[in-house]
């Protein structure tokens, strides 16, 4: 998704703009941060969330430097193994405050952007809902989707006391699934990628998931790994109702909460093995250098 041609107030005073090829022009004179999305998230998303204070690294206990890197590095190799055209919406939970863990890295100012409701506690970790009324709508309608067979989410759980029919990213609405829950169990995935099919009954664990269907198959990858692919027998269209974290819709009215400690959520299209591999190394080495 290409950035948009809108543009918010810079702080600390920089002046940025668009360079010749219609790209993101970084502040001049930053060196730290020579890709264009890594500049434009830092200082037009993370720094204006934080009250143009530019502090995040004091967070992790790393210097300045070595906290912009690692950013600039992760923008670097997404683009680098062709996942950033493919990604849709991925919140790194940077900091500890909501106003920042809600932003959105690869986005227009505002696509996607998250909006936090109930009880929610932000830390260096990233975001922990409570399982009573804690939740983040992503603001992503499932119609945003390229289509049903090329449609994927993953995410890092650092923490989870998951319920019966909790979920973890997802929605359903209109007899239409499209989500990752645990469902009927408190030790299993159940994946719901369209109705009537029940997919994935994959133990959990905290770790980096990831999950693509592409065609009639969905494939469960954990640490990078595959763990189970199904094939999925029916295809239905999607609806316009947004993707929520840590919550579900139950029959279109009733809401079912998770208690779950989440970072690194994507949005994405359809994974091969490979980019699966590239994405969960991408986001490893982004944690080990936050520290977490």
């Amino acid at each position: 998704m290409g950035l948009g041609n809108g543009h918010i107030g810079q702080p600390l005073g920089f002046k940025a703009g668009f360079g010749e090829g219609g790209g993101f022009a970084p502040p001049s004179g930053d060196s730290l941060l020579p890709n264009a999305l890594a500049n434009h998230f830092y200082y037009d998303k993370l720094v204006v969330g934080n009250g143009g204070v530019e502090d995040f690294n004091t967070y992790y206990g790393v210097s300045l430097a070595t906290f912009k890197t690692a950013i600039n590095t992760a923008f670097d190799s997404l683009d680098s193994t062709g996942l950033t055209a493919k990604i849709k919406r991925w919140t790194p939970r940077i900091g500890s405050i909501a106003n920042t863990q809600r932003l959105n890295a690869i986005s227009e100012l505002t696509t996607y952007d998250g909006t936090f409701s109930g009880g929610i506690t932000y830390s260096t970790s990233g975001a922990s809902y409570d399982g009573t009324n804690g939740y983040e709508n992503t603001n992503f309608p499932q119609d945003d989707y390229n289509n049903y067979n090329d449609c994927g989410v993953s995410f890092k759980m650092f923490s989870s006391n998951f319920a019966a029919s909790d979920g973890v990213i997802g929605v359903v609405q209109n007899g239409v699934y499209t989500m990752i829950q645990t469902h009927f169990s408190t030790t299993l995935f159940w994946t719901f990628w369209s109705a009537p099919d029940w997919l994935d009954n994959t133990a959990y664990s905290n770790g980096y998931w990831s999950y693509s269907r592409i065609g009639n198959t969905l494939y469960t990858y954990k640490d990078g790994v595959i763990v189970q692919s199904v094939a999925v027998g029916s295809i239905m269209l999607f609806q316009p109702d947004t993707l929520v974290v840590a919550a579900r819709k139950v029959d279109g009215v009733n809401v079912s909460y998770s208690e779950v400690g989440l970072c690194q959520e994507v949005i994405h299209d359809g994974l091969t093995a490979q980019e699966t591999e590239d994405l969960y190394d991408i986001l490893l080495a982004l944690d080990t250098s936050l520290g977490r």
